[in-house]
C-alpha cells in the first residue's frame, strides 16, 4: 500500500509539473500552485487511546490549485487538498474540492463559491486546517486605506446542522454533522510596520450565536516575533456546560516558510487555551504551528528549517490536557493529551 501511494504521488508531481510547463509554454492563462507533504504523527490520551481521533500516524498531503485568469482581474479556480492514511487499517482520507471565482474592482475584492483553507482573523473561531473548514457564499474585502482593510462574508460552513447538539459545534466536525448559515466581518488595521490588530465578529444564523475575537500580531527585536488572541461566544453554558472563551500567545524566533532561503529556520512556543464550544470548525488546527488544537489547553513547542527555497520540514509536540468531555468520541474533560509530528512539505509548483 505505501509503495502504491508513494509511485502514485510522484507520478501526480511529474505529470502535473509536465502540463503546467506545456501551459506556461502557450500562454500565461492557466497556472497552477500547491504542496506536497509527508508526515508522521503520534497521538496518546491518557484514557488509553492508542491513536487519538484525527492523529495521522503516516500520511501523504496534496495541496493543489489550478486558476484560470480570465482577464488580469478575474481568474476561476479549482483547489482540492486531499489526505491519504497510509498505515491506519481503515484507509482513512480526508478530501476538500473548492470551485470559486475572484475579481477585484479598484480597492474591492469579490471572492464568490465554495472555498477554504483561509483562517478568519487568528483562527480561533474558523481555523483553517482542513477539517471541514470550507465556506460557501460571497466574501468582499475593502481596503480604505494602507492602514485599514475590512471583510465581510456571507453564506454558510459546509455541512449539516446537528438537531440534538446543535451548539456543540467541536463534537460534529469530523462527522459531516456540523454546518449552517454563517457570516463574518473582520477589520484588520496596521498599528505600525511592525504591528497589526485584527477584530473578527462571527454569527451562526442557524441558532443565532455569535463570536468575537481580538489579536494582535508585532515583530519584537533580535528577530522575535509575538501573536496574542483571544475569542468568546455568546453560547448559553448553563445549558451545555462548557466553557466558551479561548486564548493563545505564540513567541517565535526567526522565520522560516516556503519562499525563504536555504538553511533559514525558526522556533516557537504556543500557549493555547480552546474549549470545545469557543470554536465553530475546530479553530487554530494548523499543519505547521499545532495540529488537533480543538478542545486542548496547553503548549506546544516547534520549529521550522528550510532545507532549500520551496523545501520546509516542520516539527512539533504538543502536551496538555483536554477541556470538555466529548460525548461522540469518549474523551473526559481532565484527559492528559500528547501529539508530535514531522513533517516535510515540497512545493511544486
Amino acid at each position: 500500500m505505501k509503495k502504491k501511494l508513494l509511485i502514485m504521488s510522484l507520478m501526480f508531481v511529474l505529470i502535473i509539473g509536465t502540463a503546467n510547463s506545456a501551459f506556461a509554454i502557450g500562454g500565461e492563462k492557466v497556472k497552477f500552485s500547491g504542496y506536497l507533504g509527508f508526515r508522521y504523527d503520534y497521538g496518546d490520551d491518557s484514557n488509553g487511546a492508542a491513536r487519538d481521533r484525527g492523529v495521522l500516524k503516516n500520511a501523504i498531503n496534496a495541496d493543489i490549485t489550478a486558476s484560470y485568469l480570465i482577464d488580469d482581474r478575474t481568474a476561476v479556480h479549482f483547489h482540492t487538498n486531499n489526505y491519504q492514511e497510509m498505515r491506519y487499517t481503515g484507509n482513512y482520507t480526508t478530501d476538500t474540492v473548492d470551485t470559486y471565482v475572484t475579481t477585484s474592482l479598484g480597492d474591492y475584492n469579490l471572492r464568490v463559491g465554495n472555498f477554504g483553507a483561509d483562517s478568519v482573523g487568528y483562527g480561533l473561531v474558523k481555523g483553517g486546517g482542513g477539517y471541514n473548514t470550507n465556506v460557501r457564499g460571497v466574501e468582499l474585502a475593502h481596503n480604505f486605506n494602507d492602514k485599514l482593510k475590512a471583510t465581510v462574508f456571507s453564506g454558510s460552513l459546509e455541512g449539516k446542522g446537528n438537531d440534538e447538539y446543535p451548539n456543540q459545534y467541536y463534537y460534529d466536525i469530523y462527522g459531516d454533522e456540523h454546518g449552517g448559515k454563517y457570516d463574518f466581518v473582520e477589520l484588520a488595521y496596521k498599528l505600525s510596520d511592525k504591528t497589526n490588530i485584527k477584530g473578527v465578529y462571527h454569527q451562526n444564523r442557524d441558532y443565532d450565536n455569535q463570536y468575537y475575537e481580538v489579536g494582535f500580531d508585532t515583530k519584537l527585536p533580535h528577530h522575535f516575533s509575538a501573536t496574542v488572541a483571544g475569542a468568546t461566544a455568546s453560547l448559553d453554558t448553563a445549558t451545555i456546560n462548557t466553557d466558551d472563551t479561548s486564548y493563545m500567545a505564540r513567541l517565535k524566533y526567526g522565520e522560516a516558510a516556503f519562499w525563504a532561503p536555504g538553511h533559514s529556520w525558526d522556533l516557537f512556543a504556543t500557549y493555547h487555551k480552546n474549549p470545545a464550544n469557543a470554536t465553530l470548525d475546530g479553530g487554530l488546527d494548523n499543519d505547521f504551528y499545532g495540529a488537533h488544537i480543538d478542545n486542548f489547553k496547553g503548549v506546544v513547542l516547534g520549529g521550522h528549517y528550510v532545507i532549500r527555497r520551496g523545501i520546509l520540514l516542520t516539527g512539533f509536540v504538543m502536551s496538555g490536557e483536554r477541556i470538555s468531555t466529548d460525548k461522540w468520541h469518549t474523551r473526559e474533560a481532565g484527559d492528559d493529551f500528547t501529539a508530535a509530528r514531522m513533517q516535510v512539505d515540497f512545493i511544486i509548483f
